[in-house]
């Protein structure tokens, strides 16, 4: 496996550059196993959390010529970024880390510290909000959040922690508001603070608030839809639409987290 991660896009240089790197990298793996580890079965993959959609277009178009030239050797390549990376690798592996002891192991330590400074978080804004009630945490759920397919329960439904892997981030924002909103789960100060663009920009990293009531229509200040309007969720509120592409796997992370944090407040 060959993991590169640029913050701004995956980038080499110019997007042919960037294409003919990463297939050098895994032509150089293929014929480095096939000296040291001949007559064996390879699986050597490429994986980058993000990559621009320009030079995505020249990988996923070069990877299939790839994947045909080399359809008689007994090797797979695999190349995982942007969506399927945040699916298929990181969604994974954070749901390991909630099981793992090893506090040596880095990645799983920061992931800790990061959820112990999250609940910090969640619980000051919540003691900001007497109103809101907080009760001791119960056993520790048998689910590990971000697994695709696991559900938690929240009041008396069950709602999932990840999106389905060919459901797109806005449907299953769609889905979860649905079945929160539809079934009153949500407690009223709960339904306030998702109102409030501080909050949520906070909680979600949205720069509008998660939620709407319907009488004021679906478009901001500027006359711009920011809501999905040919639906209304609980009968009362339009639900945001600005779910941009770049900022997808920050989204699904925060909203598996928020979910998780509804259970330990009494509905």
């Amino acid at each position: 496996f060959e993991v590169a991660f640029h913050e701004n896009g995956l980038q080499y240089g110019s997007k042919i550059e960037t294409k003919n790197r990463i297939f050098k990298k895994l032509l150089r793996g293929y014929i480095t196993l096939k000296c040291y580890f001949p007559n064996y079965k390879y699986s050597i993959a490429f994986c980058s959390p993000k990559v621009n959609p320009a030079t995505e277009k020249y990988i996923q178009e070069y990877f299939e010529v790839l994947t045909h030239d080399f359809q008689s050797e007994n090797i797979d390549f695999y190349y995982y970024s942007n969506d399927k990376f945040n699916t298929e690798i990181a969604q994974t592996t954070l749901a390991k880390t909630i099981c793992e002891s090893d506090s040596s192991e880095l990645f799983a330590r920061s992931i800790k510290l990061f959820n112990i400074i999250s609940k910090i978080s969640s619980a000051q804004i919540c003691q900001a909000s007497p109103q809101v009630p907080i009760v001791e945490p119960t056993e520790p759920s048998s689910v590990l959040p971000g697994a695709v397919g696991e559900y938690i329960k929240i009041g008396n439904i069950s709602v999932p922690v990840s999106k389905e892997q060919s459901e797109s981030v806005q449907n299953y924002v769609k889905k979860i508001m649905r079945l929160l909103l539809n079934n009153n789960v949500l407690a009223g100060d709960e339904i306030a603070n998702l109102q409030d663009k501080d909050y949520c920009k906070n909680i979600f990293s949205l720069q509008f608030p998660l939620i709407r009531n319907t009488q004021q229509g679906y478009k901001d200040d500027t006359g711009r839809g920011r809501y999905w309007s040919k639906e209304s969720f609980g009968g009362n509120y339009y639900v945001c639409s600005q779910w941009w592409k770049d900022h997808h796997p920050t989204y699904l992370l925060k909203l598996r987290q928020w979910l998780i944090s509804l259970q330990t407040v009494r509905i």
